[in-house]
């Protein structure tokens, strides 16, 4: 097992918990596609960019339907 370390500039300051703030940025700045999370309030932003805030389950669904 190894680390990578990141180097993450923490620019984003409109998620509904300032302590959730780096996940957009992780996010944002190496161009994930979705933000997995159970969290009712990220779950509500829906997207941010092009960034798609989703649930596990929902993440399974479009898994399953990518075929």
């Amino acid at each position: 097992m190894s680390t990578t370390w990141m180097n993450l500039s923490l620019i984003f300051k409109d998620s509904p918990d300032i302590k959730d703030n780096y996940l957009f940025d992780l996010a944002l700045q190496y161009n994930a596609t979705y933000l997995i999370t159970g969290d009712k309030k990220l779950l509500a932003m829906e997207a941010v960019e092009n960034v798609q805030v989703v649930s596990l389950a929902n993440f399974k669904e479009l898994l399953a339907n990518a075929d």
